[in-house]
């Protein structure tokens, strides 16, 4: 049987990752192969040029990739995953396909509306329900934006990253400064002109100019610059400082809000090659595999320490695997992860009962006089239960159940089987969780000589 969730999911797929339609044809879906089969290079590069929003028509399933730039190999095993593993029968999954060209913080103000008009509707079904969120790399950045500066953290439970750029990626800047797999277009023929045909359409994208690196990673030869101080040829300044203030926009709003009243789960890779930084000088610009001499690697496309939220003070909060970005999403030990993030509840009821006890009892008692046993909790429909063990003997011994008094007050009285030490316990006579309560009372027979 599924695993019931209660909560709205809403996954987010990275740049490239929603299918886009004009007039009901599509313009982007699957690969850019397939794409190619469907426009012509130029009616394509048009059509992704076209100032006029296109129709996000839903998530891509299979491998989709601009080379050079971006790769993501789908969504329909993530998809597949959580309907087959959770039970979101009742509507409660919800995918979020948007028009990857705009700003990511155009995309924040339509998830926002997708957002209040889903959660109203699942709230007829769940009132108290909250908001956890899927995102692969650039729907993060998404999230992230509506979540901090547009308020959306009011109703989040839960935010997921997978591969996110949270401080942008230095293979986005390549392919601006020097256009699509610039040592090879040359040897592509006709295919290397498609490529600087979509490369030039790319660099009109804000969402692309948000990819890039908000980190120092222009080599100068006098130091690491961040590239809104540096610049680099191809890539407009004007767009690079309006990325920025995406960026800063959210930090901002962290600073300002204080502690995130949401949980964040954070995935990504570390151990391939990945463009950390550039040089930039006299020979031209220059893709590194290293930042400051430093080789800290990544998943192929998004670097290691990017992949984290610079309000971070490290990586640790990240769950690191071997996985490159485009297979991240589609990795089984991530589907696992995610299951059990998803269907996360409180532990306190199996670490610790639930229910604390007030005792109160004489310190002595005489033989064949009934010993008053007082006891205050929280709840007064407990069943309570008073026990003894024999300091000296170990006999056990068993007294009556608590009467309940009302207001979480509970009555009894106990008369002791044999003089000596008692250690007294009051505990629970059912399943309901409760601490246990002892004390100490000492038994005399009066009759008993002592001296």
């Amino acid at each position: 049987m599924a695993d019931r969730v209660d909560d709205l999911v809403v996954v987010l797929p990275g740049i490239l990752g929603s299918v886009l339609e004009h007039n009901d044809t599509p313009v982007w879906d699957h690969s850019l192969a397939a794409v190619r089969r469907m426009l012509p290079p130029r009616r394509l590069a048009a059509a992704l040029g076209a100032p006029e929003p296109l129709r996000p028509a839903g998530l891509i399933h299979g491998v989709h990739l601009v080379p050079g730039l971006w790769k993501i190999d789908g969504y329909g095993g993530l998809l597949r995953y959580l309907r087959g593993s959770l039970d979101f029968t009742r509507g409660n999954l919800i995918e979020f396909p948007y028009d990857w060209r705009l700003s990511c913080a155009d995309n924040a103000v339509r998830l926002k509306e997708t957002v209040e008009r889903e959660l109203t509707r699942w709230r007829e079904s769940v009132p108290d329900a909250r908001v956890s969120y899927v995102c692969h790399s650039m729907g993060g950045l998404i999230a992230r934006y509506y979540l901090e500066v547009l308020d959306g953290r009011s109703t989040a439970r839960r935010l997921v990253t997978i591969g996110t750029p949270h401080q942008g990626a230095a293979k986005a800047a390549v392919a601006l400064s020097l256009g699509l797999l610039p040592g090879l277009r040359s040897r592509l023929g006709r295919y290397g002109d498609f490529l600087d045909r979509i490369g030039a359409v790319m660099r009109e994208f804000p969402s692309v100019h948000q990819l890039l690196p908000t980190y120092r990673c222009v080599d100068t030869g006098d130091g690491l610059r961040t590239l809104s101080d540096a610049g680099l040829p191809g890539i407009d300044t004007t767009a690079v400082r309006r990325a920025a203030a995406f960026h800063q926009a959210i930090a901002d709003a962290l600073d300002h809000k204080g502690a995130r009243p949401y949980t964040t789960h954070l995935f990504g890779g570390h151990l391939h090659k990945t463009v950390l930084s550039l040089r930039h000088d006299a020979a031209g610009v220059v893709p590194l595999t290293t930042w400051n001499g430093e080789s800290p690697r990544g998943d192929g496309t998004v670097p290691r320490f990017a992949a984290v939220p610079p309000e971070e003070a490290d990586d640790l909060a990240v769950r690191y695997s071997g996985d490159r970005h485009a297979t991240l999403a589609g990795a089984a030990h991530l589907h696992h992860a995610l299951h059990a993030i998803l269907t996360s509840r409180p532990i306190r009821a199996y670490q610790a009962p639930e229910h604390v006890l007030a005792l109160d009892l004489p310190e002595l008692v005489a033989m064949g006089e009934r010993a008053p046993i007082e006891v205050e909790a929280e709840d007064d429909r407990l069943l309570l239960g008073v026990f003894g063990v024999h300091d000296e003997t170990g006999e056990h011994w068993r007294g009556p159940a608590l009467r309940a008094l009302g207001g979480g007050r509970y009555l009894g009285d106990a008369v002791l089987p044999r003089p000596g030490t008692w250690r007294i316990t009051v505990r629970s006579l059912s399943r309901v969780p409760v601490q246990p309560v002892s004390d100490v009372v000492v038994a005399v027979d009066p009759g008993a000589g002592w001296e």
